[in-house]
């Protein structure tokens, strides 16, 4: 039997005024915890809003296009401002990442060079060959990553053949040039 029964088995109207309250007071309390929990999903939604825009933001900031070149046969002795001396005759460098041996510490005689647009990054190649520290370095295309695979050899040369293709028009405009004024 319920607590609030009486000996005759009806609950007295007292209990049920009481229960009621409690009820009462209970829905009440689970509507304020709803929209607590509704605050708290808007903010989370919000915050989430904001975390996502800014990973978008990240992700098209990778997926700018980077025009990476690879230098290699560089002297152990040569810095980082060296190399940023010798290839801003291209024009404008982004980053310069000398490659140095895990054990080590010391260079390994090779970095990659980033640019910040098509053209710089056509002029950098045209330093292939070019002497720094004594030393003639080998300036060539590079599309990320490393290794050998199918996959990577593809993207390369693909690379270059379009990089290629660039520096045919571009010589192409300077005959039609050259032959105008002539």
């Amino acid at each position: 039997p319920c607590a609030c029964a009486m000996s005759d088995g009806k609950p007295k109207q007292s209990d049920l005024t009481e229960r009621r309250k409690r009820r009462i007071a209970w829905w009440a309390n689970q509507e304020k915890e709803r929209k607590k929990r509704k605050g708290d999903d808007e903010s989370n939604e919000k915050a989430a809003r904001d975390v996502k825009q800014t990973c978008v933001a990240d992700q098209e900031e990778k997926e700018a296009k980077k025009y990476i070149v690879f230098a290699g046969n560089l002297s152990y002795e040569t810095t980082v401002d060296d190399l940023k001396k010798h290839f801003e005759k291209a024009g404008n460098i982004r980053d310069v990442r000398l490659l140095t041996s895990k054990n080590t510490g010391q260079p390994r005689g090779c970095a990659f060079v980033e640019f910040s647009d098509s053209g710089t990054y056509l002029r950098s190649l045209q330093l292939h060959h070019s002497t720094l520290g004594g030393r003639k370095i080998n300036v060539e295309a590079t599309c990320g990553g490393g290794g050998k695979g199918e996959a990577r050899q593809k993207k390369l040369g693909e690379r270059k053949r379009k990089m290629k293709a660039v520096v045919e028009r571009k010589i192409q405009k300077k005959k039609k040039k050259q032959s105008s004024t002539i």
